[in-house]
This record gives structure tokens, sequence and C-alpha cells, in this order.
């Protein structure tokens, strides 16, 4: 395990050898996505806590996007929610993930056919939307594809569905 660390390089170097990424990989990928070691670092970090990893390049557009879209906390989306009942909370993960179990007055809406059929389900492009997937990638897809679809209220909920559930969020089947 981790010991308690004080900086996010500190951590880095805690991590057991085979949880390190390997320095030129680490340095490739920043070059691909154009961002600072230490977001890189913080996303590989953060990954290998949970024992998965993305790919480089699902990293590099979802970086990509990250630097287009905004981007919503846990406590600032429930006062959005609260505040705004205009605002939408739409899970775009997988249909399998969704019976699964889903926040409670979440909308469904896959990432896979989010650009068909959004428009059906949320025509006004001024509505405030918030998306969720897993872990907070996906999402930032979505609310790009959103963006460039002419929606301009559209987050991307920081942590994503596994947040939401540490956080207390009532599940639903």
């Amino acid at each position: 395990m981790l010991k308690k660390a004080t900086s996010l390089k500190t951590t880095y170097n805690l991590l057991l050898p085979s949880q390190r990424l390997l320095p030129q990989r680490a340095a490739s990928i920043h070059l691909l996505q154009k961002v600072s070691y230490q977001r890189v670092a913080h996303q590989f970090i953060f990954m290998n806590m949970r024992n998965f990893s993305h790919s480089p390049a699902f990293l590099a557009i979802t970086n990509d996007a990250k630097q287009r879209i905004k981007e919503v906390t846990i406590p600032d989306a429930k006062q959005r929610l609260t505040s705004n009942k205009g605002a939408a909370l739409l899970d775009v993960r997988e249909e399998s993930e969704w019976n699964a179990g889903r926040i409670k007055g979440a909308v469904h809406l896959g990432k896979g056919v989010l650009e068909r059929d959004i428009e059906t389900k949320f025509p006004d492009k001024n509505q405030e939307l918030i998306m969720y997937c897993g872990g907070g990638f996906r999402s930032a897809l979505t609310c790009d594809a959103a963006q460039k679809m002419g929606y301009t209220n559209v987050w991307s909920l920081v942590g994503g569905y596994k947040a939401l559930v540490q956080a207390g969020w009532e599940v639903t089947k």
C-alpha cells in the first residue's frame, strides 16, 4: 500500500515498481497529449491505484477534449441539480453498466448513441446537462461531442459513477 505522500511526485515514487509508468512511456504520452507532467502522472497514479489502465491514445483524446469542456465536482453537481430544476443528469455509460446500477434520477444516453439521440431527448441546446460515466473519461468525450453539436451548458462529472457511489448518492437498478 501507499504511505501518505506530501506531493504528487512523492506519491509516484511511493508506488510499487510494477505500478510505475516507464519513464520513456510517460515522456511519449506527455508529448502526445501536450499536457503537463503533473496531469499525466496524476492520471496514471489514479488508474494504477485502481488496478486498471487506459491506453495512451485514449488518454490523449480525453485530455484533448478536457481542454475544451467544463468539469464539475460532485458537490457542485448536487448544488446545480438542486438549484436548477431543468438540469439533467445523464449517464453515458454502456447499457450493461446502466442495467447493473445507476444514480437515481439519471437519464441514460450511452456514449455510442449520444450524437444520434441527444437532440431528440434534449431539444433545448441551452439546457444544463451533467454527464457521468464510470470514472470521468468518457463523459469528457461526450461533453465535447455535445458542444460540437451546439449544446452550450454541458458538464463532465469528475470521478464519474464510482465517485458518486462513494459520495453516497442513491443507486437504483
